[in-house]
């Protein structure tokens, strides 16, 4: 799969189709799960992507940011499980916990 389908499956036909972030968790979870191994370095960097949008959003620390940084903590979270099941050492993609607890996740 390429950066660009992975974006775009991720982002238009999952997160803007649901609002719950366990949905949204559970789909690109499934999605995830029917990658190959060789997909570790696209996972990777659209998980990065994701990481440095949460950061930026809790820079604003904008109110009306929190439901969108919950759905994409939700992608987060589950591409950083998927890719430490393959052998990638991925918590540093997390945000700071303190950054956490601010925005309520």
């Amino acid at each position: 799969m390429t950066f660009d389908d992975l974006e775009h499956c991720i982002g238009e036909d999952i997160m803007a189709e649901n609002d719950d972030a366990a949905v949204i968790a559970a789909e690109v979870s499934q999605l995830l799960n029917g990658l190959k191994p060789e997909d570790i370095f696209v996972v990777h960097r659209l998980a990065k992507d994701f990481a440095s949008a949460i950061t930026f959003e809790f820079a604003y620390k904008d109110g009306d940011m929190v439901e969108v940084v919950r759905k994409q903590g939700a992608v987060l979270e589950t591409m950083i499980v998927w890719l430490q099941r393959h052998g990638v050492k991925s918590s540093s993609l997390r945000p700071p916990a303190r950054m956490k607890i601010s925005a309520g996740l």
